[in-house]
């Protein structure tokens, strides 16, 4: 799994500090509503992401167009200006570093 870094993603510690790493731990679609899904783990450290550790934060997202290709689904979700996540959560994504 890629590790995945971006500065101000939307996401936080209680603490207030920025989880800017990020591993996409499922990517595919929900045929019911017709949308793409990705549920993503969060994390401060980086080392912590590399080492599959516990996540600081999970999130899932949902969003159109519908895509089946697990690659232009990743490529889509990292063009976003923008999404909100099912718990309403507005993030950004867009253009990550992979670490």
């Amino acid at each position: 799994m890629n590790v995945y870094f971006k500065e101000n993603i939307g996401i936080q510690t209680p603490q207030g500090h920025d989880l800017n790493y990020f591993v996409i731990i499922s990517i595919g679609n929900n045929f019911e509503t017709g949308t793409n899904t990705a549920t993503i783990n969060f994390y401060l450290f980086e080392g912590d992401a590399k080492e599959g550790k516990p996540a600081n934060a999970q999130r899932t997202c949902e969003w159109v167009p519908m895509l089946t290709d697990t690659d232009a689904i990743r490529q889509n979700l990292f063009s976003l200006d923008s999404i909100e996540t099912t718990s309403q959560d507005v993030i950004t994504l867009k253009n990550p570093s992979i670490v």
